[in-house]
Formats: structure tokens, C-alpha cells, sequence
């Protein structure tokens, strides 16, 4: 979605066309400036301008010329000319719509009738002309030569879609709408310059679908604005008409889960996993900002280019750390669903990350994020949206050095039966085990992070426990544990949690 912005300044009473204006979005149309401005939205026959594109079809590209035309009788042999005028297809004004409306109706999606400007359709089987004194109609497949003798007095017009301002005075017209056609895809290069320290850079790639921008002030905005009806065309396009109004109304417009949506007017991620997580820290008050506009100055973007820059870059301290995170296998129902572990596979293994403060003045936008040092392409991760000064955490590679096992067991002892909603379940004891071995030279700062469904009864040297919000329709509540510990060189570490998890049987 892209916001444009734009304006003239009328120098008297009067209509002001704008040609071929982009389509708009429902209800996010406004013009400001004089007092009582009025826009109708309609359709123009306009001079033919630019080069003279050919079709292939003679009744077209010959329309008003007069022309001389060899006919070709059996077995190949010339049989006859004729000199004529190819006769001009008048435009046909007339329209009719559906008018059953119900987005339920089989025929809600048909147009009946032509809309203006188009003619009636024709087949392509004759070429009609004026000659003789009368209307002739020569099949084409007999057609073996045309002689242009006299292009014609004048191309015929091209109708156009037009918005029509009528200012009542003088004085300044302001536009702004919602549109479809541009949008800006963000990354990041996170350069390791030292031990302690990196430099970050934001660039951009914007893509111009929409329109020819002769020189434009552009401004890459990001966050996530909510855009009820940004599926839904304004009446005041050109294409727009009730039938499809009501059908793109009774439609949901809500974004895919875990898709991404990068464009001009927001970006943001969805139920992804895939980014890494930075270490808890104490709250702290930033300049928060949900949304935010940042300017890339004045560029001339033709419809169809893509422009690449770089908007911003700063140093900040970082700290190289070790992210391990154990996903949750057991469904909603307590039961272990051993293929919730494809996908998993590569996020389950310990990941050498760096994490850092958001050096820029402006938040980080949700975008993939690429780590090098000195010059050596180290791996592509992902960033989430992070506000000035607070950390990120973007991965770089698998760990190998740094081995991680994980288990889980069923304690012994008798199953304690619940009847819970209607259903039985049996309570289950389960006893996790976490083991950390380092074969580095160097000690290691490590982020243990796992999930779990159930009530927890104990766990090894004190992690930090939340709830994670996804289990908020769950019969086990869905859990996390996130240790943070130093692991020496050549040592191995073990950690433990005990939990009781309601089994559906």
C-alpha cells in the first residue's frame, strides 16, 4: 500500500482533469484547500499521443485510411483490387450494469453491455470499407496484399479514465489517497569492525509499479497501520463499479498469518520464529514511535524501476552470544506431535548470535539482516522491529562448536485420571534435561530457551518463567524457561525442569 500525496494551485473557477489517476482505496480518498471542491470520476475520448502501436488487426490499424486492396482468387491466382476507405468503428456509449448485488449471485461478477468507448466486438473475419458507392465486406482470408494510398486524416481518439475537479475559486488543491503499486523491502548489514563493536547499515530497495514519477518526495514508512479496507477499490476508480464494491466488501481483508508485508505504508512479521530473540534487560523509557516515516528526498522513478541506497548507518557496542531455544512438541490436547519437529530441526541447535542497541535514531524495521567481518560474508539472519536503544538479536550461524542435547522422560508413578470440558485426561510428570557442552577455546555467554506445556514443579539454577500467549485456549498452559549462564572452555553443563502436563486420552 502507498500513500501518495499531491496538489496545484488553481489559478481561477473552473475543471481541472487529471488523466489516468491510479485507483484508489475505499474511503481513503480526500482533496483539501478551497472551500467546496467537487470530484467526478468519469471517462474522456482524448487525442492518440506517442508512437502508433499496431495490433495485427486490419480493421483497426487501418481505421479512416484509404487503401487499396488485393483479393486473391482459387488456387492462389490474383482475381481482383479494391479501392476503398477501411470503414471507422464508432465508439459505443451505451452501458448497462449487473445490478444483483448479492455477493452470493452466480452472475454477481458479470458486466452486462460495453463500457463506453470500446465498440461493439467483431470477429475479424471480414474487413469492412467504403468502396464502390457502397459498404463492402471482404473476407480476409482472401486478402493477399493492402496498399496504404492515404494514411488516415487523423488516429481515432483513446478514451481515458479521468477525476475532474471542479474549484469554485481560486486558490490551492491538496489530494492524498491510499493506493496499490509501490513498495520498499528493507535490510540490514551488520559489520563486525571488532571484539565489542559493529557498525549497522539500513538500506532499502524501492519498486514503482504504480505510475511515471517525473521527481517525487519519497518516505519509507514502517510499522503496521491498520488498513480496514485495503482490499476494497474506491467507487471513484475507473474500474469500479457496485456489483464488485459489494463483493470486495463481503471479502476479508486480513493478512495471511506468518506472511510478511513489506511495503511503502507498513512492513511488519507475523508469528514468525525464524528471528532470533534478544536477552531480557531491565524496562527502560525510549522515544517510542509506532510508526514511522523516514525521508529518502526527491527521486525520479519511471513505472517499472527499482531503486537501491542506503538510508542509514551507525556504529554500536555488541556482544557475541550463544542461542539455543527447544520448541514445544505436544499439541493443544498434551499429546507429543512428533511433526511439529519438521521445521524445527534447524531452529532447535544452538546459534552463534550477536546482539546489540538499536544504534539509529529511528526503529528497525522487520527485515533480513546480513552479518560480515572484515569483508567475509559470515550468514543472512533476521531482524525484528526494534526501537531506538533497544537490543536486537540477529543470528549468524549454527553453533557446531557448541553441542546441545535434549531430552525429555516420563516420570514413574501412577497417572492421576481429570474429566475436564468433557474429556478424560491423565496427569503425567515429565522430567526435561537440557545438556551444554563447549569445545571452544574461550568461554561462552549462553541463552537457554525452552518451551513446555504444563504446570512446572521445579527447575535447575533459577531461569526466568513466562507464559507464552499462545496457549491462551490450551487445556496446559504453554510455558517458557530462559537461562542465562557462562559456559568455560571444554566444560559441559547440564540443566533440568520438572513439569505435570494433562494428557487427552
Amino acid at each position: 500500500m502507498v500513500l501518495i500525496r499531491a496538489g496545484f494551485d488553481a489559478p481561477a473557477a473552473g475543471d481541472y482533469v487529471w488523466v489516468d489517476p491510479p485507483p484508489s482505496v475505499h474511503g481513503a480518498f480526500f482533496v483539501e484547500g478551497v472551500q467546496g471542491i467537487a470530484v467526478r470520476s468519469t471517462q474522456r475520448d482524448l487525442p492518440a499521443s506517442g508512437p502508433e502501436m499496431l495490433t495485427g488487426s486490419l480493421q483497426q490499424d487501418l481505421s479512416g485510411a484509404d487503401v487499396s486492396v488485393t483479393l486473391s482468387g482459387e488456387g492462389g491466382q490474383t482475381f481482383s483490387e479494391v479501392l476503398g476507405t477501411v470503414w471507422r468503428q464508432p465508439a459505443d456509449t451505451k452501458r448497462t450494469w449487473n445490478t444483483r448485488y448479492d455477493p452470493q449471485s452466480p452472475y454477481a461478477s458479470l458486466l452486462q453491455g460495453n463500457a463506453a468507448g470500446q465498440g461493439a466486438q467483431m470477429s475479424g473475419s471480414y474487413l469492412v470499407m467504403d468502396a464502390g458507392g457502397g459498404r463492402q465486406y471482404l473476407a480476409t482470408s482472401r486478402i493477399s496484399a493492402v496498399k496504404v494510398l492515404k494514411p488516415a486524416a487523423a488516429r481515432p481518439p483513446v478514451t481515458h479514465s479521468v477525476l475532474v475537479f471542479s474549484v469554485p475559486a481560486a486558490g490551492p488543491v491538496d489530494i492524498s489517497f491510499l493506493t496499490r503499486g509501490m513498495a520498499w523491502i528493507p535490510s540490514y548489514r551488520v559489520d563486525l569492525t571488532g571484539p565489542k563493536q559493529l557498525r549497522l547499515t539500513q538500506s532499502a530497495v524501492v519498486r514503482n509499479e504504480l505510475m511515471n514519477l517525473p521527481e517525487a518526495e519519497l518516505q519509507l514508512l514502517s510499522g503496521y497501520p491498520n488498513i480496514k479496507f485495503s482490499h476494497v477499490d474506491s467507487m471513484l476508480s475507473a474500474s469500479a463499479n457496485l456489483t464488485s464494491f459489494f463483493q470486495q466488501l463481503s471479502q476479508d481483508g486480513r493478512p495471511a498469518r506468518g506472511g510478511m508485508g513489506q511495503q511503502m505504508a507498513y512492513n511488519s512479521i507475523i508469528n514468525s520464529a525464524a528471528a532470533a530473540a534478544p536477552l531480557p534487560e531491565p524496562d527502560k523509557a525510549t522515544a517510542g514511535e509506532d510508526l514511522h516515516a523516514e525521508s529518502i528526498g526527491k527521486r525520479a522513478l519511471a513505472a517499472g524501476d527499482s531503486l537501491s541506497l542506503d538510508v542509514a548507518s551507525a556504529p554500536a557496542e555488541c556482544e557475541r552470544v550463544i542461542e539455543w531455544k527447544v520448541p514445544d512438541y505436544r499439541d493443544d490436547y498434551g499429546r507429543l506431535a512428533r511433526e511439529r519437529q519438521q521445521g524445527h530441526d534447524d531452529e532447535s541447535d544452538p546459534w552463534d548470535a550477536v546482539q546489540f542497541p538499536n544504534p539509529l535514531k529511528f526503529p528497525l524495521t522487520t527485515a533480513a539482516a546480513s552479518v560480515t567481518e572484515g569483508g567475509k560474508f559470515l550468514g543472512q539472519s533476521m531482524a525484528n522491529w526494534t526501537a531506538p536503544g533497544q537490543t536486537v538479536c540477529v543470528r549468524i550461524t549454527k553453533a557446531l562448536t557448541i553441542r546441545g542435547e535434549y531430552s525429555e522422560v516420563e516420570e514413574e508413578g501412577a497417572r492421576e485420571k481429570l474429566w475436564i470440558g468433557g474429556n478424560d485426561y491423565q496427569k503425567t510428570r515429565v522430567k526435561g534435561e537440557l545438556k551444554l557442552a563447549n569445545s571452544r577455546s574461550e568461554a561462552v555467554k549462553v541463552v537457554v530457551r525452552a518451551d513446555f506445556s504444563g504446570e512446572l514443579i521445579e527447575a535447575s539454577n533459577d531461569p526466568a518463567k513466562s507464559l507464552r500467549p499462545d496457549g491462551v485456549f490450551s487445556v496446559n498452559p504453554h510455558r517458557q524457561l530462559e537461562w542465562t549462564i557462562t559456559l568455560p572452555a571444554g566444560k559441559t553443563q547440564t540443566l533440568t525442569y520438572r513439569y505435570a502436563v494433562n494428557v487427552d486420552i
